[in-house]
């Protein structure tokens, strides 16, 4: 029997979910809302790792994700006249485990536009003539072709309640009451769906972990220097600048770290409060820098980029014991964000996206409760394995002394010149799975094998 299925969130793990669930029954009700008023098109690149190869794979689009791939050579650490002296670069050869650099890098609206195309139906290959691939109507109501999934923009969700055990029943912010067989919350690391099945602000700020790191991200024009590898570039201060520029028909990728806690709150990131506020505080934080570029993009930031194209943030985890209240389940970052650090996000979203799916195929509409319990307990060997960080990590990346920045800098010179990196990535597990974990089978969803 059919359910009826609300999913929040529409970036890269919502639309994934509602393209293998719509799969496995196309009969299922499906509406995806997200309180964007359009798909967005702007986000950071980021990639397919260990399971999540496989998982795109079975559904058919890693043709589509391979034609949008960003050409990344690798990671180049470069020192305060931009001269690389130590570079890893990235794993193509088919055999052994993503380096740094994954085959499959690709900008995050490219990856979203992917999974929201399969999931209305269309096809998901790039196409040159129409927008880029973009489908051009991605606004408003959307519904695929035969009207059983159905993206609604500009829209989020008030309250959540549960007074039926078969029912959820969901008011949204322009009035309208519904009823579901089931909620997803997939709207990320600051998860509004958690703040309300957990009871509260409070309760659902006590699962984020933080790891004492804060990021801006933003674009500036590309410049002739600038190539195909992400160059990274250490500082004193406990600071970093990144670039990414592989994608020659995009603006160049500018990230600005700085690792400090917020009782330290170095260079006053922790306590900067609006855009404005935070542009100015991290373009001050570099604009003292005489190294490599570190004027430019400081002057970039605060003189020519508009608060539209900035995003920061702090880095954490998200550590959720309870992912299922009554038919309410959190997916991907919502309930387990491991952080950028890792290189997991993306691929544990689309593991628990296809666990989801899989559950619910597997028991049916009878079966939802069982289903949702046995999604919570598939998945967390796959969250814990992800969220596990290398000791040190990420405090050792940052330096405060000069001294502290050349004994970094040595270090990576030290391994690159060894290739101990290459070493480690031929002898590691296949990229099919992490950890030795492989992702279980669901023949209800019906995909490839």
């Amino acid at each position: 029997m059919p359910l009826k299925v609300l999913i929040i969130g529409a970036g890269v793990c919502g639309p994934a979910f509602a393209t293998l669930l719509q799969r496995a029954d196309p009969s299922h009700e499906i509406t995806i809302i997200e309180r964007a008023p359009r798909m967005r098109e702007s986000g950071l690149q980021i990639d397919l790792r260990a399971q999540g190869i496989p998982i795109v794979r079975k559904m058919g689009l890693i043709d589509a994700i391979r034609q949008r791939a960003v050409p990344e050579s690798g990671v180049a650490l470069v020192d305060a006249r931009g001269r690389p002296f130590a570079s890893f670069g990235k794993n193509d050869s088919g055999h052994g485990a993503q380096a740094f650099t994954s085959e499959y890098e690709i900008m995050r609206p490219d990856l979203v536009d992917v999974f929201y195309r399969a999931s209305l139906g269309l096809s998901a290959e790039k196409d040159n003539s129409n927008n880029g691939g973009k489908t051009p109507q991605t606004w408003g109501v959307v519904s695929s072709g035969n009207g059983n999934v159905r993206y609604e923009f500009g829209v989020t969700v008030t309250n959540i309640s549960q007074h039926d055990a078969d029912v959820v029943e969901v008011t949204f912010s322009d009035g309208r009451m519904a009823k579901y067989d089931v909620v997803v919350g997939a709207d990320g690391q600051s998860s509004r769906t958690r703040r309300m099945i957990l009871g509260g602000k409070e309760a659902s700020d006590a699962c984020f972990k933080p790891l004492d790191l804060f990021v801006a991200f933003y674009q500036i024009p590309r410049s002739p220097i600038d190539d195909s590898w992400m160059n990274w570039h250490l500082m004193t201060g406990r600071r970093a600048i990144v670039t990414r520029s592989a994608d020659v028909e995009a603006p160049t990728q500018v990230y600005m770290t700085i690792r400090t806690s917020r009782k330290e709150n170095a260079f006053g990131i922790c306590t900067a409060g609006s855009t404005t506020e935070q542009k100015e505080a991290f373009a001050q934080a570099y604009m003292d820098e005489d190294a490599w570029r570190a004027k430019e993009f400081a002057n970039a930031l605060r003189e020519k980029t508009p608060d539209e194209k900035f995003y920061a943030t702090e880095i954490g985890q998200v550590h959720c014991q309870k992912l299922v209240v009554g038919r309410v389940v959190l997916v991907g970052d919502a309930g387990y964000c491991p952080s950028p650090i890792t290189g997991m996000g993306t691929t544990l979203s689309l593991i628990g996206a296809y666990v989801l799916a899989g559950e619910l195929a597997k028991h049916g509409k009878d079966g939802v409760p069982d289903a949702l319990t046995a999604y919570a307990q598939t998945v967390r060997p796959f969250v814990n394995e992800a969220q596990t960080l290398i000791p040190g990590l990420p405090g050792m990346l940052y330096a405060k002394s000069k001294f502290g920045v050349w004994v970094l800098t040595t270090f990576f010179w030290l391994i690159s010149k060894l290739r101990v990196v290459d070493l480690l990535m031929k002898f590691t597990p296949e990229p099919e799975k992490s950890g030795g974990l492989e992702i279980p089978e669901y023949p209800e969803l019906g995909l490839t094998s």
